[in-house]
């Protein structure tokens, strides 16, 4: 058929903290679809020059005489062998539930074990000491946002610059935070730090 085959290496065991990592290429870091606005001036290219099903599609109000509507998706170049299909499969916070079991945190565990929860939305919960039904959705994304850094070992200027907080407040906020997952705490200081 002429078309190339990529087949990623997955590594699961490259990093410390457990996280799943790909490489040769990294096909976990093939972009989401997304929509833009291109100039439709003089420079821009016109329907033909576009591969098939590619060509930008008219604004949602109308195309205008400056910009036309642009729905690009990169992951549409990625296709199953003739008699094979392509399996896309979403692992639920695998990383977050990894940290629960090796670190055995019983605050994390229990919130990994409520069917149907939002364990960022317990995580924001348990942190800022808060109701669950009062967490914000900003404050949930901190809460992801922390949880993660702290599995991947972010350093108080990155997690400033993740939460657009200051260094000072992100370490404050990530003393905290840790404080809230003690079992996790312990795991990280004598694994992941080691």
């Amino acid at each position: 058929s002429g078309l190339m085959r990529l087949a990623g290496e997955f590594q699961q065991t490259g990093t410390s903290t457990g996280r799943l990592a790909m490489g040769e290429p990294n096909l976990q870091t093939v972009p989401r679809p997304a929509d833009y606005e291109m100039d439709s001036g003089p420079c821009a290219l016109s329907a033909e020059a576009w591969a098939p099903g590619c060509a930008p599609a008219a604004a949602p109000g109308g195309p205008t005489a400056a910009t036309r509507a642009m729905h690009l998706n990169i992951r549409s170049a990625f296709i199953a062998p003739p008699g094979c299909v392509m399996l896309a499969a979403d692992y639920c916070q695998v990383e977050l539930r990894m940290m629960a079991h090796l670190s055995q945190d019983a605050v994390l565990c229990g919130m990994l074990q409520q069917p149907g929860a939002d364990p960022f939305k317990g995580l924001a919960a348990s942190w800022l000491q808060i109701p669950q039904d009062q967490v914000t959705s900003t404050q949930r994304a901190h809460a992801k946002q922390l949880a993660y850094g702290m599995l991947y070992g972010m350093g108080p200027a990155a997690l400033a610059a993740s939460l657009g907080v200051t260094p000072g407040e992100a370490l404050a906020l990530s003393t905290k935070f840790m404080q809230a997952l003690p079992g996790v705490e312990a795991w990280i200081k004598k694994w992941v730090g080691a």
